[in-house]
């Protein structure tokens, strides 16, 4: 007989649907929309609560029995966490739909940042599974880095090097969806910088209705914006395959002597138990981005959690002309972030029938956080409780070495925001810790120590420094 399913074999994977598609009203349309995961979406899965739920209404008519004899089924609702170690790698994508933006227009001024990027210009095509250059930027230990086409016919195009040919010539996998013609410009690298923003609305849209995107290489003026994906975990038995999930903001946590998790309440649209074809086996999904040899940690890096000893917190005054530094850095002991979308995932109407439309926000998006300090040293935050004032802060985590001279981060910007309440109770003859809660709000202006907004109206952005090449928010991922 079988052994049954056991959570240490288990697996976890999550992409963004596709940039055409509509949110489904059938299960039909929701299996056509759902993505193949492949080898850039596992994700470092600590534990999932997902169910569907079948809600029925039952026989309440007088037919002269004591019991229920007839029912009919008036709901299906897909919901529950999912709960993954912080990591420097594997989480993009997930992060991206919580929050709704990363910059989409042309590579030269979007996401992601190809960090000590070699420039690249095209010579002669080698046809759609290589890369000719101008030049000789090329050597044998670049197998594994990805080239990202810049300008030209091919914009948009990103591919991972598989074979080194000579010094002017490399092979990709796999073919580009749009071949690189003369001139072109590119870039390579093995690092990536994501800038993640809050975004007003997480419903389907055109870019074009909002923002600035590239209709030409990869990218056509029907694409939309889409923040919900395909969630599928491997349970031996079958495959668990949520279709249309969307992430209702996320939770971090990070105490003293750990290590930081991440924890993504979802709303999904229906359950597709996986037994043959697409997502049935999870032997594809390993995060392996890179073949180099500085990303040879397990999964390309996805083992790599962010620890609290790893964590710097700088808080200071609001103001948008001062940099925070290492004098602005607080002692704590745990934090926890949470960004609330406010979803409402529970509407019906004659078309979606039993199951929901697409969730969208009933109020306004909102980030507050809470940080705990060991003892209780000065009266600084409490004088700043009750004066109201305006305070910013970054939360950032430093990881291993991603390249020579490029290292992983998660880095956490609130750039405007004040505190809620102030708690330093004595208990007992031991350390009194203080415990203080805020809230954020929109700043007048971005600090000049902060990236810059491309949404003014955003509270708090997370950056990411990884090994995940493709900006989350467009079709770059052909792999």
């Amino acid at each position: 007989m079988p052994i049954g399913a056991q959570g240490f074999a288990a697996k976890a994977a999550f992409r963004i649907e596709g940039l055409t598609t509509t949110y489904p009203t059938t299960t039909t349309i929701a299996d056509s929309n759902a993505e193949t995961l492949g080898a850039y979406d596992m994700i470092p899965l600590m534990s999932e609560s997902l169910s569907e739920g079948h809600e029925f209404e039952m026989d309440n008519t007088v037919v002269g029995n004591a019991g229920i004899s007839a029912s009919d089924k008036v709901n299906i609702a897909v919901a529950g966490d999912i709960k993954c170690s912080l990591t420097y790698d594997g989480l993009t994508q997930l992060i991206y739909a919580a929050m709704g933006f990363e910059d989409p227009r042309a590579v030269a001024t979007g996401d992601p940042e190809y960090l000590s990027p070699t420039a690249l210009t095209s010579s002669a095509s080698s046809g759609n599974t290589g890369w000719d250059d101008t030049g000789t930027p090329f050597a044998s230990g670049d197998v594994g880095k990805f080239i990202n086409v810049k300008t030209g016919t091919g914009e948009g195009g990103v591919r991972r090097i598989i074979t080194f040919t000579d010094s002017n010539t490399v092979v990709i996998s796999d073919a580009w969806a749009t071949n690189p013609s003369n001139t072109n410009t590119g870039e390579m690298a093995t690092a990536f910088r994501h800038f993640l923003e809050p975004d007003h609305q997480l419903l389907n849209e055109l870019f074009e209705s909002e923002d600035n995107y590239p209709t030409g290489g990869v990218g056509t003026s029907s694409d939309k914006k889409i923040r919900r994906g395909t969630f599928a975990v491997d349970k031996q038995i079958s495959s668990h395959e949520f279709d249309a999930l969307m992430l209702n903001g996320f939770t971090i946590e990070a105490k003293s002597g750990g290590s930081a998790i991440i924890t993504f309440p979802a709303i999904g649209f229906n359950l597709d138990l996986r037994t043959s074809s697409r997502n049935s086996s999870s032997s594809t999904w390993n995060y392996t981005p890179s073949a180099h040899s500085s990303c040879a940690e397990l999964n390309g890096g996805i083992a790599e959690r962010a620890m609290f000893n790893d964590l710097v917190v700088r808080i200071d005054d609001w103001s948008n002309s001062v940099s925070l530094g290492s004098g602005d850095e607080v002692k704590l002991s745990e934090i926890s972030i949470t960004l609330n979308n406010n979803l409402e995932g529970g509407t019906r109407d004659a078309v979606s029938g039993l199951y929901a439309v697409e969730p969208a926000r009933a109020e306004k998006h909102e980030v507050t956080f809470s940080m705990t300090m060991p003892r209780y040293e000065a009266d600084d935050f409490l004088t700043d409780l009750k004066a109201d004032t305006i305070k910013m802060a970054d939360i950032i985590w430093t990881g291993g070495t991603i390249s020579d001279s490029d290292t992983a981060k998660i880095e956490i910007f609130l750039f405007a925001f004040k505190w809620t309440s102030w708690k330093g109770n004595i208990d007992g003859p031991g350390l009194t810790p203080i415990t203080l809660t805020g809230k954020c709000l929109i700043p007048t202006a971005t600090s000049s120590g902060f990236p810059t907004l491309v949404k003014s109206d955003a509270e708090m952005a997370i950056r990411l420094t990884n090994r995940f090449p493709f900006n989350a928010s467009r079709a770059q991922d052909g792999e």
